[in-house]
């Protein structure tokens, strides 16, 4: 295949089609089959650009967004697509049909031959283009959220977002075999453009290289693959596929061990969810990452805060015990018998707590949206701190850290599955390892190879997770001509079909124990720090006092090494993969807490919500809007020191936040559009997607903070 650089030569407008097509398409790409329809090995992308304006219910074009009358209207006024390394771009939707029928035509495209077309973020343009093609098939993860999209015409679009994982501009600056970056800030997307307006050259090559970096991406991705038909669909696959050839004895080569093949097969039939009722309880009984802040230090600003991180926490936590049977349900007899199967086995059940109070002021661990059943609580942040009456689904792990932040007058157990215990297959703990290993070993390795290998290594370490809690029952969202309701499939069904699935590789309840295991771990780190404790997130802490803590963290790191080497003698693994050194020689150990550095001053408004500062300046940290638009806002806007500014009273404005407001038009319009330049041409869409920026604010942190101001005065605000 040749991948050319962008020169001037390498682009053809629309009126050029036939001569692009009769030299970039008109030869044979060798074409690879895949569930019984074979592919063009051949990179393609594609992407537009579009404006987003105002009109009034008479049609006209208008200025202000505050007009409660004012009709959204956006429409796209450039396409453009990569075949081959080659771009052909447009500046109308019957173009942009014209080019793909044309293309059709030429490699005798039907539903069973096809050529792949990746769009990163292909919900946008989707709801762009969707209504001009018919389908055969379009896959989604949810309502507006396609994965690819089939056309009749043999053209197949798919996601490279949700592949790579990556930003466009991190695309570019990963690519190693085909050098393209994407280009900043030569496209003011403030203007109003219509397929009539005028691009200049810059304007030009900017959206030319943005398809140009996705081509050679897929490339890439082509190079490694063998076959575009071989490249999963997203980033979770890549792991998922790697993870399971090694599960069923697969190597590299394709050659397969029947024996070990068969023998994981029997292994996945034995491990099966047997009821509906069991299912909803291993749901229920599933948390994700621990995320706090201590009240105690909510709005304060403290200075010398020690950050400690988890070394890759939650492939680490594959090395604890985990559920290796099926469920059997049991009736607790007594509290001895309760403790009894607590200690020896894994454990999903429904358990309720009266007068639920806690031990300790600096933190509270009982989700609220957790909870089937919460009776006059008082809610901390998310959190319950006081309960008269909760009730949850929760297995042993969790129980037990219950029982150290909490008392309770009285306790009540349900309906409880039991499993037994053991450690996880071995293939599974193996290929955890490599990529671990890989990881480590190649970070900041020169070279085009090892970096491709790093990134990739990473990438599929940090998606091993994600590969172990794929939901076994997922909402069927459809589309025919539009989007349908969404139908909830039946339960029975999907667990027969997951039992007796021969591809599967892992059991659900996997997953949901590496997150409590994960949870466990922060949880004693928190216990240990107790007045010192301030935030958590997950696989970090920040605390004061580190000399004080010092040796709580020498002490674990020592253990847990010696916890996962005697393991790794147990399962006959080579011990030093826990512990792989990086290009100076420096040993990792999978695991253990690392010092992420000490900061002059820290301040947290609540869970996702803190600023701070290290050597390298002010940093900020804020679910819902970026990093560096809320620093840039706190350092040059507000007449105040950055820390004294960020509390709830503050209002990123809509032109600094970098935040921007999707609203889905479906409906076809017409309107005539004035760009920038004054001139006036008709646009239509059958759908689209208007853009809007709109501001960020922190008011919701103000409830915490009276309610921490109210815990440090002796009272508390509920609700």
């Amino acid at each position: 295949m040749h991948y050319p650089f962008a020169k001037e030569t390498d682009y053809y407008t629309f009126s050029q089609l036939d001569d692009f097509i009769f030299e970039h398409v008109n030869y044979k790409e060798k074409r690879y089959n895949n569930k019984g329809i074979s592919y063009y090995n051949v990179a393609v992308s594609f992407d537009i650009e579009s404006s987003s304006l105002y009109i009034n219910h008479e049609g006209k074009q208008i200025e202000a967004t505050e007009n409660d009358n004012a009709i959204k209207f956006a429409t796209m006024y450039i396409w453009h697509l990569c075949y081959n390394g080659y771009v052909i771009y447009g500046r109308t939707w019957q173009e942009f049909i014209d080019t793909c029928e044309a293309i059709s035509r030429q490699l005798e495209l039907d539903e069973k031959k096809c050529i792949i077309v990746y769009v990163h973020n292909l919900a946008f343009d989707f709801q762009f283009f969707r209504k001009w093609f018919k389908y055969t098939t379009v896959f989604c993860t949810d309502k507006r959220k396609p994965l690819y999209a089939r056309t009749t015409l043999g053209i197949e679009f798919r996601d490279s977002y949700i592949l790579s994982g990556l930003s466009l501009l991190m695309v570019g600056k990963q690519l190693q075999r085909y050098p393209c970056q994407k280009l900043a800030g030569d496209l003011d997307y403030t203007l109003i453009r219509h397929s009539k307006t005028p691009l200049s050259d810059l304007e030009l090559s900017y959206c030319i290289n943005d398809v140009l970096v996705l081509a050679y991406y897929i490339a890439e991705q082509i190079e490694e693959y063998k076959y575009i038909s071989k490249i999963p669909l997203t980033n979770t696959g890549r792991v998922r596929n790697y993870v399971r050839n090694i599960c069923y004895g697969k190597t590299e080569g394709g050659k397969q061990n029947k024996y070990v093949k068969e023998e994981y097969k029997q292994l996945m039939k034995y491990l099966s969810i047997d009821s509906n009722e069991e299912y909803n309880y291993i749901k229920r009984s599933f948390m994700g990452g621990f995320t706090h802040a201590n009240l105690l230090y909510v709005n304060e600003t403290l200075t010398n805060v020690t950050s400690m991180d988890l070394t890759s926490d939650y492939p680490s936590q594959f090395f604890n015990l985990f559920p290796m049977s099926p469920g059997e349900k049991i009736t607790i007899m007594s509290l001895d018998h309760l403790n009894e199967m607590l200690d020896k086995y894994c454990c999903v059940f429904y358990v309720k707590f009266e007068k639920l109070e806690p031990k300790f002021a600096n933190e509270n661990i009982i989700s609220a949206s957790k909870c089937i059943e919460l009776v006059n609580p008082i809610v901390n942040n998310g959190r319950v701190m006081y309960a008269d009456v909760a009730s949850m689904v929760i297995n042993e792990i969790d129980y037990k850290a219950i029982k150290k932040f909490y008392t309770c007058k009285a306790q009540h157990i349900g309906d409880f599955y039991i499993y037994k215990k053991n450690f996880l297959p071995k293939p599974i703990i193996l290929a955890m390892l490599k990529l671990y290993k890989d990881k480590t070993q190649l970070k900041d390795v020169k070279g085009d190879d090892n970096y491709l290998l790093y990134m990739r290594s990473k990438g599929m370490l940090n998606s091993l997770y994600g590969m172990m809690v794929t939901s076994i029952v997922h909402d069927e969202i459809g589309y025919a001509d539009d989007w349908v309701p969404i139908t909830k499939p039946d339960l029975t069904e999907a667990l027969d079909k997951y039992n007796n699935d021969n591809s599967r590789f892992t059991f659900y309840l996997w997953g949901c124990y590496i997150t409590s295991y994960a949870r466990q771990t922060l949880y004693q780190a928190i216990l240990e720090l107790n007045d010192d404790y301030i935030y958590s997130d997950t696989d970090s802490v920040k605390f004061l006092n580190y000399d004080k803590h010092k040796e709580y963290f020498d002490n674990f790191n020592e253990q847990i090494e010696k916890k996962l080497v005697y393991i790794c003698n147990l399962l006959k693994i080579d011990s030093e993969s826990i512990r792989p050194c990086d290009i100076k020689g420096i040993k990792h150990v999978l695991g253990t807490w690392d010092n992420d550095g000490c900061y002059k001053r820290f301040k947290t408004l609540g869970a996702k919500r803190y600023i701070y500062e290290d050597e390298d300046g002010i940093h900020t940290t804020v679910a819902g809007i970026g990093k560096t638009a809320l620093r840039d806002y706190l350092l040059n806007d507000c007449k105040k020191d950055p820390f004294e500014a960020f509390d709830d009273s503050i209002t990123v404005p809509a032109n600094k936040s970098g935040k921007l407001t999707h609203t889905y038009i479906d409906t076809p319009m017409q309107v005539t559009v004035i760009d920038y330049l004054g001139n006036a041409n008709v646009q239509y869409e059958l759908s689209s997607v208007h853009l809007e920026n709109t501001s960020f604010d922190l008011s919701g942190a103000g409830e915490l903070m009276r309610f921490a101001l109210g815990m440090r005065n002796g009272t508390f605000i509920i609700r």
